[in-house]
């Protein structure tokens, strides 16, 4: 039976569907952590007006440290001088601000997550190509999590998760056998999430 539960446990993490809200987030630039639970960006970029061959993505450039949008009144990319900027959304990803660089976030209730690989830079142009993830083939790239209530940003290792997991006996009794399995902290904190706040 114990085998059987578990069988079915890692059958659900592997068919998990993640949270996330990128189906109804507004394409924009956000300020704040609040702006981003309310999904009203200061910075609203409506891509429905936007021409379709024209690019309504936002751009960032990570060495200048700077977000760059299409206007529609200039028809050219202006840049973003807001510089206390939380993250943007382009349409498919969201980008979390850390330290000084962006980071795709996988959004999710009450623990959002995202890995430590760095956006490459894009040039500006009127193509539809996603940013470019530089990842490093030899290890693996270190995860951080997103405490959606107070804004934290903590390493998402084994104790933290635990301690986390504490709210949910069964998973948490289940991650205790793989705590030496870093591959799946992600899997199981997605599992915390749906489990408890979908």
């Amino acid at each position: 039976m114990i085998y059987l539960k578990k069988i079915f446990f890692y059958i659900s993490i592997l068919f998990t569907f993640l949270y996330s809200q990128t189906d109804k987030q507004k394409v924009g630039i956000y300020f704040n952590l609040n702006e981003l639970k309310t999904n009203s960006p200061s910075m609203f970029i409506n891509k429905k007006d936007t021409d379709s061959k024209e690019n309504w993505r936002l751009l960032v450039f990570n060495k200048k440290n700077n977000i760059w949008y299409y206007d529609h009144q200039s028809k050219d990319f202006l840049k973003c001088k807001e510089k206390k900027v939380f993250g943007f959304f382009d349409g498919k990803n969201f980008y979390i601000k850390y330290l000084k660089n962006f980071y795709k976030l996988e959004i999710m209730p009450r623990y959002s997550m995202f890995s430590k690989n760095k956006i490459d830079n894009i040039k500006k142009n009127n193509s539809n190509e996603e940013p470019v993830l530089e990842t490093n083939s030899d290890e693996v790239a270190q995860l951080y999590i997103l405490n959606m209530n107070t804004g934290a940003i903590d390493v998402l290792n084994a104790s933290i998760l635990e301690e986390i997991l504490s709210d949910d006996p069964d998973l948490k009794y289940d991650f205790i056998s793989n705590k030496s399995r870093t591959d799946l902290f992600s899997a199981y904190l997605s599992q915390f999430n749906k489990r408890n706040f979908e």
